[in-house]
């Protein structure tokens, strides 16, 4: 399958990039000189007891050169003027009349040059008759020669359009992804920097260490994190930090992480998890009892399941409206993942339960 998509890009590349372009128009031409490069010799004439056999070998071949010629001229007429400047700007009326004049055209040479040359050896050629049956059966051929390269022009231009409107959604989904992202560093900043707000002037001891916790979290956030991946290892251990760092401010709050399976080398989007993790944080707040947050990795038949389970408070918590929250990891799986993920939210009495799938 990969060698068959290797040969189909290596095709449209020479259809379309314009480095090729001197090869495939030499192509074009020597495909046209065998199309009308005249099948007969001298040896054949001689056979057929043909007198002046050169001579008839000489007309027809000074004929079709002409023919071939204008043929040439039909092609290149179409391409540099026709299709860019009728076709192309959708006057189709416009370009089926010029078309239409070039066969004519086509038709007239072959019947008055044509003929010229082969006018000393009339006697081996049928005569051209001037009529309806021979002006339809002349035109054919260069109805052929234009049609084949509106149709190479439409077919390079669908591409080249298709991949530049491809290109233009990368990089909008990119755009969006940086942006989500980003979006993820400050509302994880505001939240820790209220909770050390509050224990500089209740436990000064603590407030220290979440400045060195939160110091961890942003090195990996500023030096580590830029790119599309990071190890899935380096992402649990500033889960676990994150979650420490909660842990220091709420004194009946426990969590745990467990992983099951290999998952060294395993490399996911950064920031991917964090969000889920803030809900759990923000839904099992509850200052009167105790509040939990478990999250659980595992690697099975080359997908990445996460699950995250969290008790509930039993104070309803409010809806933040300008939240980032599961919106959020939402939109940024749908953009990374367009249709190989599976999540699963379960919202229980006294549990809030997340269950995500990622290929790996």
């Amino acid at each position: 399958m990969n060698e068959k998509l290797k040969s189909e890009s290596i095709l449209l590349d020479f259809l379309i990039n314009k480095k090729w372009r001197v090869i495939r128009h030499i192509l074009m031409l020597v495909i046209l000189a065998i199309n009308f490069y005249p099948n007969i010799d001298a040896a054949y004439l001689t056979k057929l007891n043909i007198e002046n056999a050169d001579l008839v070998i000489k007309g027809i071949n000074n004929g079709t050169m002409v023919m071939f010629l204008m043929a040439v001229l039909l092609i290149y007429i179409n391409l540099i003027m026709l299709i860019p400047e009728l076709l192309l700007k959708n006057r189709y009326i416009h370009y089926f009349i010029a078309c239409v004049v070039l066969a004519v055209f086509y038709f007239l040479g072959e019947y008055f040059i044509l003929g010229y040359f082969i006018q000393n050896i009339s006697e081996y050629i049928p005569d051209m008759e001037f009529s309806l049956k021979s002006f339809i059966y002349s035109t054919f051929i260069p109805l052929i020669f234009l049609c084949s390269t509106a149709g190479y022009k439409i077919f390079k231009k669908w591409i080249v359009d298709n991949r530049l409107l491809a290109q233009m959604r990368e990089a909008k989904i990119q755009e969006e992804l940086t942006n989500l992202k980003n979006q993820i560093k400050p509302h994880f900043l505001f939240n820790t920097l209220n909770n050390l707000n509050t224990l500089i002037s209740t436990d000064p001891a603590k407030a220290s260490a979440v400045v060195l916790g939160l110091s961890d979290v942003l090195r990996y956030q500023l030096y580590e994190a830029n790119g599309n991946e990071v190890l899935l290892k380096k992402d649990i251990d500033i889960l676990n930090q994150y979650l420490e760092l909660e842990k220091i401010r709420r004194d009946n709050f426990q969590f745990g992480i467990t992983v099951d399976g290999d998952i060294s080398g395993v490399m996911i989007p950064p920031f991917i998890f964090i969000n889920f993790v803030e809900n759990a944080i923000k839904h099992s707040a509850d200052n009167k009892g105790f509040s939990y947050i478990v999250l659980n990795f595992s690697i099975v038949n080359g997908l990445l399941n996460f699950n995250c389970k969290n008790s509930k408070s039993e104070v309803a918590i409010i809806k933040d409206s300008g939240g980032l929250g599961l919106q959020n990891i939402k939109r940024r799986l749908e953009l990374m993942y367009p249709v190989t993920f599976e999540l699963d939210i379960k919202d229980e009495a006294n549990e809030f339960s997340v269950n995500l799938k990622l290929p790996i």
